[in-house]
């Protein structure tokens, strides 16, 4: 199926209408334009035949005729006849029998190839009868008629072609700021950035009220969400210290308390704790973030060797659950990058990896290098359902509440790494199939050291 922008579907309404207006008019003037065609033909007639009466004069018994009598205006032809019938000044027209007879008033006569409308009067001076007589052909008016009609349906299809590109030009120039508006809301929406504006000229039509009530909506929705970011930020704050403290008792009470069954309700409310707090370390890490603060220190890293080092770090607990991780790399892949944060992006995918990976599992990294350096994580756990996987990398987001919960997962991991690919200029595609397993894939540019 065929869809047409907003701009076509306009244009060719345009079109259409004044087409059909035009075919309209055309037709109403081609009715009546044959009658009226013919008045003004009779009317010429009359008017000529008239008006040659002042061209005849009589002096001293001997007619004088005006030139004008041999003029052809209008297309009719005038000529004299006496009281006898005789012509004695003047023309007719070529194939026209002349010997028509004098019939004052207007007749209708055809010859073979040919029609005339024929106007006869009686002109007396003195004593003098004369005729006047007034030809005009019919076909040669019906023939300007049919060339007219010629004309306009040459002209009709350049009409139509010049309607559309005014119709075109016109959409274009009215629809300007709703491509504005467009392109406005595209760019929000591909670079997270809500601090950009319509800004319209000033105006009070349609177009200009719904772009002043859109930037209204994007000052509000940015006052939200500033005082989100920073009601975040405040929270984590306030928390950190306290949650510190908490963490050093727990600490105090394990070295100074010997009862089994009391360590243990304190060295889970320890773990607890420290859940929460890394839970405020990743919420003051993404504050920054969003507020701009956030400082990467870039330096030439070796990606190899960054790969085995996670790998490592991840050992102890993959062997928890006997899964064992595959390591693929090509050596010395070097790029320019936040050591620190390239380590926390790698953790943060492994221990999921683990974490929702099956009993004697397996774990694949891949690591490649060609224009730019991809960087491949693939297992075969539970999956995620394809309903889930857009929302993976949003904020506190659970594809499994229960099973999240009982993982002592925060929901801020993915968060966290798609930050990092984004403050590295790098992409990440997630595929999964459920109960099959889950692969992402990140592409870095590779920058060159300063």
């Amino acid at each position: 199926m065929i869809h047409f922008t907003l701009k076509t579907k306009l244009t060719l309404l345009y079109t259409t209408l004044m087409t059909i207006v035009v075919c309209l008019c055309t037709g109403i003037l081609f009715m009546i334009g044959e009658d009226e065609i013919l008045t003004s033909v009779t009317n010429d007639l009359d008017d000529r035949v008239n008006e040659a009466t002042s061209y005849i004069q009589l002096n001293n018994q001997q007619l004088i005729f005006d030139k004008e009598l041999l003029e052809i205006e209008d297309g009719v032809y005038l000529s004299i006849y006496d009281e006898h019938q005789e012509l004695v000044y003047g023309r007719i027209p070529y194939g026209f029998a002349y010997d028509t007879p004098l019939h004052e008033g207007r007749q209708k006569i055809s010859t073979s190839d040919n029609e005339y409308y024929i106007f006869d009067i009686v002109h007396q001076i003195q004593d003098t009868k004369l005729y006047i007589r007034g030809i005009v052909s019919l076909t040669k008016a019906e023939q300007n008629y049919r060339f007219m009609m010629h004309i306009a349906f040459i002209l009709f299809p350049i009409f139509v072609f010049f309607s559309a590109i005014c119709g075109y030009l016109l959409c274009k120039r009215s629809l300007s700021s709703v491509s504005k508006i467009t392109n406005t809301v595209q760019n929000i929406q591909k670079e997270h950035n809500l601090s950009q504006r319509i800004a319209l000229k000033k105006g009070h039509d349609e177009i200009h009220i719904l772009a002043q009530t859109f930037d209204s909506l994007l000052d509000t929705i940015e006052t939200n969400m500033q005082r989100e970011k920073q009601f975040t930020s405040d929270v984590a704050h306030e928390l950190r210290t306290p949650l510190s403290v908490l963490l050093m008792q727990c600490d105090t009470l394990l070295s100074s308390i010997h009862d089994p069954s009391m360590k243990h309700e304190i060295i889970i409310m320890k773990h607890r704790l420290q859940h929460m707090s890394d839970i405020m370390s990743q919420l003051l890490l993404l504050s920054k973030a969003d507020q701009g603060q956030a400082i990467l220190q870039k330096e030439y890293i070796n990606m190899s060797e960054l790969c085995e080092i996670c790998c490592e770090q991840i050992k102890d607990l993959s062997q928890q659950k006997h899964i064992t991780v595959h390591l693929d790399t090509m050596p010395d892949i070097m790029m320019m990058a936040d050591h620190t944060l390239m380590i926390r992006l790698c953790m943060n995918v492994l221990e999921n990896a683990v974490k929702y990976g099956k009993e004697n599992g397996q774990i694949h990294i891949t690591l490649t290098q060609d224009d730019k350096v991809n960087f491949i994580i693939k297992d075969d756990g539970i999956g995620i359902p394809n309903e889930d996987l857009p929302h993976i990398f949003d904020r506190f987001y659970r594809v499994d509440q229960a099973r999240d919960l009982s993982m002592n997962s925060s929901g801020l991991g993915l968060s966290i790494v798609k930050w990092i690919v984004q403050a590295h200029e790098g992409t990440v595609q997630v595929e999964s199939t459920l109960h099959h397993g889950t692969t992402f894939t990140f592409s870095f540019p590779i920058e060159q050291m300063a």
